[in-house]
């Protein structure tokens, strides 16, 4: 009897481990390919829910003009690449956005932040721990030209 609990204890941490594991694997990845790095690792923050393509335009044009500049960089929808996602809660979201938040230098913030309750966690995560912050306004003003540029295009394209 005692080896048939341990069984199904073992058994039940196996099927948790196993719905785990997808999220776990891209988190340690994302911290790995950092974790050599002397660059500085920027985590970019802003809103997501209940935007059109969840605001991904945002955040790889700030990626991009990071990238050239030479800094790392995280995007929080990177960090659920291949997962099925369909039935995550925000809190979900935020247990695996705050840990890679936090392992990074600096944050950079795009415009909308102050409306998203995730951007708002991930502001105060910030301030807690010391890490930089910036603006993607006032540190890239790539930023804004990029941005009034594909603001145009769209209109263009649905005017």
């Amino acid at each position: 009897m005692h080896i048939r609990n341990n069984y199904n204890l073992n058994f039940k941490i196996i099927r948790i481990s196993t719905f785990l594991k997808d999220k776990l694997i891209l988190i340690l990845n994302t911290f790995n390919m950092h974790v050599n790095s002397n660059k500085i690792k920027i985590y970019i923050a802003g809103p997501i829910t209940d935007l059109p393509e969840n605001n991904i335009d945002e955040f790889r044009i700030v990626e991009t003009i990071l990238k050239k500049k030479g800094y790392d960089t995280i995007v929080p929808h990177d960090l659920f690449c291949g997962i099925d996602t369909q039935h995550f809660s925000h809190a979900d979201y935020m247990n695996i956005c705050l840990p890679a938040a936090k392992n990074c230098n600096c944050l950079c913030f795009l415009e909308g932040w102050r409306e998203s309750k995730g951007a708002i966690m991930e502001m105060e995560l910030a301030i807690e721990n010391n890490l930089k912050v910036v603006f993607a306004k006032n540190f890239l003003p790539e930023y804004l030209a990029e941005r009034q540029y594909r603001l145009t295009l769209n209109r263009e394209h649905n005017g």
